[in-house]
């Protein structure tokens, strides 16, 4: 691959969004290089490349500024597992979800928006003290996701658990700071 058509991901660890970027080059078997930027301390072409902060793309960032200034949006838990409740619903009706076996050539969009989102379940469950993906209720999404980690491929994407209860725990007194309204 030319240097003019090399693939430079830049990203954090603990961005879903990179993740699910991360994991679909890794699946197509794409080459590329991840550059983990520091947000507090971004770097000279990522700053101009933020939609948010730069002016010339202000007008562009609208759809995703409101959420980054930390106005309110749907994030209760009831919401969540109101969301849990319909995909489990809609996974009964499939019946070939629960006799596929997973394997990294035929992961797909929704697998890897899954195991993006869902993926780190256990730390999430321990941080809020709250089980997020019930065996019990979720049968279906609970082996999906299950499967999903299994992979060596989005073992490689995964943060370390610890990691990720820590960053949750420091998140928590930032995001309290934005305003509501």
């Amino acid at each position: 691959m030319g240097e003019e058509n090399k693939v430079i991901l830049y990203g954090t660890w603990s961005s879903t969004y990179i993740k699910r970027v991360e994991l679909a080059l890794k699946i197509k078997g794409m080459p590329f290089e991840y550059v983990e930027e520091n947000l507090s301390n971004k770097s000279d072409l990522l700053s101009s490349s933020d939609t948010l902060y730069n002016p010339v793309h202000k007008k562009k960032a609208r759809g995703n500024s409101s959420l980054l200034r930390g106005k309110q949006h749907k994030r209760e838990p009831e919401y969540v597992f109101e969301r849990l409740r319909g995909l489990q619903e809609g996974m009964k009706n499939i019946q070939s979800v629960r006799n596929v076996k997973i394997y990294k050539e035929n992961l797909g969009l929704l697998d890897i928006i899954m195991v993006a989102t869902l993926g780190a379940y256990r730390a999430h469950e321990e941080f809020l003290s709250v089980k997020v993906i019930d065996p019990e209720k979720y049968p279906l999404i609970f082996k999906w996701i299950t499967n999903l980690v299994q992979l060596r491929v989005v073992k490689e994407i995964t943060p370390p658990h610890d990691q990720l209860v820590s960053f949750l725990q420091k998140l928590t007194p930032q995001a309290m700071k934005f305003p509501t309204n």
